[in-house]
């Protein structure tokens, strides 16, 4: 019974740990180790330590990405991958183990022509490594998301997806980006044609309406959620970066993902009239682990909880309130307007 109960109050340590910091560095991983031994008594290794928060942040990375995809009412395989490239483009491999994953929970069927699949990538793998050995098993499977979602995982942390599942997202990209492609150039032609382009919307008028005169705060305050998201677009384009909006609908998880100079940075807006909590920071967070990013920003409308920023500094988050807006809008923005 005292170890279930010492088992229960570890476990607590993690998840509080991976719901702030992800994996963490390795300076906030020795501080959580000692802060267990001395209010528990017990010595962990730090190899052990690792392997548990390697697990639980898997577990923790994987709900957020389930909770985003299924925001959104997903039938057929179709729709789940649709749903994905709209909000990852191709993702990485640790997102692309994520969606398969999450595929073969719904719908059992296709899982089962998947592993049919995977089973015969790995003979063909076994023979091509037969006649060349330097080959690598470039059809092998290489991410078991099974694996990493079980409890007790003391295994290193696996990196690939199978190429089933790329071969399946990439296909669904290239379709969408063909898409947004012949709905541009029907555009230049000024042919008004509607298609069914759900997924790839026009920027909105009123910000392109804003953006024509000199921008006030009260007209940033008067934005809906998702303009107020395709202006934050506009400024970081102006501001001399790449940007992808990674959003499918609703304004919660990462909205925006920036890159420049090979940093790439993800963006959370949130257009609030209350003050905006530690969970918006959080999901950020969360969402700069996923995603790769290498730093990460809440743009906001509204002031910020103390404990929101308390927990921004402790984790490298970069706050945007009102006054740090407004300097760059003027700087990038209202500058350039004659």
């Amino acid at each position: 019974m005292g170890s279930e109960r010492l088992e229960q109050r570890i476990n607590k340590y993690l998840t509080n740990f991976v719901e702030k910091f992800g994996y963490g560095n390795e300076n906030q991983r020795q501080k959580l180790r000692e802060l267990i031994k001395d209010n528990e008594r017990i010595n962990i290794q730090s190899s052990v330590l690792n392997s548990m928060l390697k697990s639980e942040n898997i577990k923790y990375e994987y709900s957020l990405f389930k909770n985003k995809m299924m925001e959104s009412k997903l039938k057929t395989k179709d729709d789940f991958l649709t749903t994905y490239v709209k909000t990852f483009g191709m993702g990485n491999e640790k997102t692309r183990g994520f969606l398969e994953h999450l595929i073969s929970e719904k719908l059992p069927d296709w899982a089962k022509h998947s592993k049919e699949y995977i089973e015969e990538s790995k003979r063909i793998a076994w023979e091509r490594r037969k006649t060349d050995k330097r080959k690598q098993y470039i059809y092998q499977t290489k991410f078991d998301i099974k694996s990493l979602l079980d409890v007790g995982f003391k295994q290193s942390e696996p990196k690939k997806s199978t190429t089933f599942i790329y071969r399946e997202v990439k296909r669904k990209f290239e379709e969408l980006r063909k898409d947004k492609e012949l709905e541009e150039f029907e555009r230049e032609l000024g042919i008004v044609k509607k298609r069914n382009t759900k997924f790839f919307t026009k920027k909105d008028d009123v910000v392109e309406r804003l953006l024509q005169k000199k921008v006030l705060w009260e007209d940033i305050k008067n934005l809906s959620g998702y303009e107020f998201e395709d202006f934050i677009v506009e400024l970081c384009k102006k501001i001399g970066y790449t940007v992808r909006k990674t959003k499918l609908s609703g304004d919660q998880g990462a909205d925006i993902i920036i890159e420049k100079f090979d940093e790439r940075t993800v963006i959370q807006t949130k257009n609030h009239k209350n003050q905006i909590t530690n969970k918006a920071v959080q999901e950020v967070i969360a969402a700069r682990s996923y995603y790769s990013c290498d730093k990460a920003i809440v743009i906001g409308t509204s002031d910020y909880t103390n404990s929101a920023k308390d927990l921004a500094k402790k984790s490298n988050v970069d706050l945007w309130d009102k006054e740090k807006l407004m300097k760059m809008v003027d700087m990038y923005i209202n500058t350039c307007i004659i």
